[in-house]
């Protein structure tokens, strides 16, 4: 009953004479990842990182939401230009989409100085592979239905901007990641992906943030992210995050409307960290059948040596360490 549920949402979504594609996964650790939505993100940790994020959507429904990003990125010819990429698995019940995206940035610093605000602009392009099983559909309906004998897969372009300002205590970033609209067009048995540029489709992603020391040995670190999106709910991430001797990090998020988060993580190197977080919904109509969504995630960064604090017994491994922020 589940799974029959789910299709029924999904061919609501999908599977118009014109449906456009699944809106992008909403990370709840987006603090750790912030090339997925802002390609101006690139290289801003000052030396080689790499990032992988888990998410287990809506616990309770069969078949609910999954989803998988990866990103990597570095800065190169002496931290004035910078390259990266990401990839990402989303899958919703008989959909599923992979991308790809490549990212470059150039980071300007406003000052001298290692702690000197800098301010980049990043662009990315990739692609966007979708696969619809339809035959899982009529294994489903009491009768075969013609319009779903045959599966669909297609391929779509795609590719954005983003930029980005940051300094030793706050960030700031204004992205749109995905410029062109990628409409699967679904018809009687057969399908294809129209490309083209619609301004009202464009996402917008807007974050900002900053850091206030509370003593040697904490930090308090309130951030906002939003997305718009036409024909989409806002999405709006209020957090509240503590920073612990540069070791550990506990935060709550509230999601306007939608859902409150928990968020904890430990560096258990000066490379490594991993970090978790659970989600609940706050929306009635998931209310009864959502136990909540599961996420998971690993880091890790291998700073520059001019990143690196020298001689020093403390945690500390980077001043520009907010950025897990």
């Amino acid at each position: 009953m589940m799974f029959r549920n789910l299709i029924i949402f999904l061919l609501s979504f999908c599977f118009a004479k014109q449906a456009y594609s699944q809106n992008e996964a909403h990370y709840a650790q987006y603090m750790f990842n912030g090339l997925y939505v802002n390609p101006g993100y690139t290289g801003s940790r000052g030396g080689f990182s790499a990032v992988a994020l888990y998410r287990h959507q809506w616990q309770g429904i069969e078949n609910g939401p999954r989803s998988a990003n990866f990103a990597v990125h570095a800065p190169i010819s002496n931290g004035l230009l910078s390259i990266g990429m990401h990839g990402n698995n989303d899958r919703l019940g008989i959909l599923i989409m992979n991308s790809a995206f490549a990212t470059m940035a150039l980071r300007f610093k406003l000052a001298s100085g290692e702690n000197a605000s800098r301010f980049a602009i990043g662009i990315q392009g990739g692609f966007k592979h979708f696969n619809i099983n339809n035959r899982e559909v009529n294994g489903t309906l009491p009768v075969n239905d013609p319009v779903f004998m045959n599966n669909f897969s297609g391929i779509g372009i795609n590719g954005g901007a983003g930029i980005y300002l940051d300094a030793p205590n706050y960030f700031v970033g204004l992205s749109m990641p995905y410029m062109l609209n990628n409409q699967i067009q679904y018809g009687s048995g057969s399908g294809e992906i129209k490309t083209n540029f619609d301004i009202s489709q464009i996402p917008i992603i807007a974050s900002a943030g900053v850091i206030i020391k509370a003593g040697e040995s904490l930090k308090i670190k309130p951030s906002v992210l939003l997305k718009q999106q036409s024909a989409m709910p806002t999405n709006i991430d209020l957090t509240l995050g503590f920073h612990i001797k540069e070791v550990f990090y506990i935060g709550a998020s509230y999601r306007v409307n939608n859902a409150i988060l928990g968020i904890a993580s430990v560096t258990i190197s000066k490379k490594v960290r991993i970090g978790y977080a659970y989600e609940t919904s706050i929306n009635s109509t998931f209310s009864n059948t959502n136990i909540g969504t599961h996420e998971i995630m690993i880091g890790l960064d291998i700073l520059r040596k001019e990143n690196q604090v020298s001689k020093c017994n403390c945690k500390v491994i980077n001043p520009r360490q907010f950025r897990y922020f």
